[in-house]
């Protein structure tokens, strides 16, 4: 396994790894089997640049007043020791979502939800509803709005991030369409940053 040093990383932006039952070692998280990484920042994003509250969960769909909303994920791609995987050794990056409810039916009116490689710039704030985006669709996500696990493949999204020497991997979650019913209709999802609840990448080394 190889690696590479970042010595400008905050230790204040770092995130605490867990070793899946793959393999891997304490020195060496990214050594073989599967990582665990939370979000390190997570936002409902509003068409209107709407603060998110931070009191319910992830949103994604559109609201009464037909405001569209999307989910703006970050994952910061190094370790506590300053480690980031080579892209060459990653065999594959699963974003999981853990859904808890849905208003109304968002996936019947709106289809599979897809997955954006993002650039949300220093930090991930209101005004990224619409940001820079580097890849479209470069995974879907589907349900029928059952509570539970969601997954989705976004190993060309990460990989992508680490051959381009990036500390962070943006992820932009959005329906592709939206309405002007007058109804709300969104899933929405746990929001936690700090355990498995909330969003997180499954990363599969070699």
């Amino acid at each position: 396994m190889r690696f590479s040093s970042i010595k400008t990383a905050s230790l204040g932006a770092l995130l605490i790894f867990t070793l899946g039952a793959c393999g891997g070692s304490d020195s060496d998280p990214f050594s073989g089997g599967t990582t665990t990484l939370f979000s390190s920042s997570n936002r409902t994003l509003f068409q209107d640049s709407s603060a998110d509250p931070g009191t319910d969960g992830l949103r994604m769909g559109d609201t009464a007043n037909d405001v569209a909303m999307r989910l703006g994920l970050r994952f910061t791609l190094i370790d506590p020791l300053g480690l980031t995987p080579a892209a060459d050794d990653v065999e594959s990056v699963t974003l999981q979502l853990r859904q808890t409810r849905v208003v109304g039916a968002p996936y019947a009116a709106f289809g599979a939800a897809v997955v954006d490689r993002a650039d949300f710039g220093l930090t991930l704030g209101s005004g990224d509803f619409a940001p820079t985006v580097l890849a479209t669709s470069v995974g879907a996500l589907m349900s029928d709005g059952t509570p539970g696990v969601l997954q989705v493949d976004v190993t060309a999204a990460v990989v992508a991030a680490l051959r381009a020497g990036s500390l962070t991997s943006d992820l932009l979650v959005r329906f592709p369409t939206s309405s002007v019913d007058a109804a709300a209709q969104y899933a929405e999802f746990e929001r936690a940053t700090g355990n498995g609840d909330g969003p997180i990448l499954l990363i599969r080394s070699r």
